[in-house]
């Protein structure tokens, strides 16, 4: 799945919005990191620091991006096991940490 088409060029810089989400591992933090520079994605501020304490691999990220939602929810659906990114990523302010299972990938039945 291809993610949508980014209307601007790097000189045409949007507003950064701050997002949060979890991952299930610091490996999907990095794995995320890792598809949002091939992507060629404006980010900063990346912080990664574990979401339950020490007692779960959970780890929540935080980061400004003037990507909009949908483009970054379909970089994360192409990351193998990136799930619970896709299901918790949202503007910081309307972050819960829960899960919406309402949300699917696409190809998820």
């Amino acid at each position: 799945m291809r993610a949508p088409s980014r209307p601007t060029t790097r000189r045409e810089r949007r507003e950064m919005t701050s997002y949060t989400l979890r991952a299930e591992t610091r490996v999907d933090a990095d794995k995320l990191a890792a598809t949002l520079k091939s992507a060629g994605c404006h980010f900063d501020n990346w912080s990664a620091a574990p979401a339950f304490g020490s007692w779960l691999p959970d780890v929540r990220i935080t980061f400004c991006s003037d990507e909009p939602l949908d483009v970054l929810r379909a970089l994360i659906a192409t990351i193998v096991d990136g799930h619970v990114m896709y299901e918790t990523i949202a503007r910081t302010e309307d972050y819960t940490g829960e899960r919406s299972r309402d949300m699917r990938r696409p190809g998820e039945a």
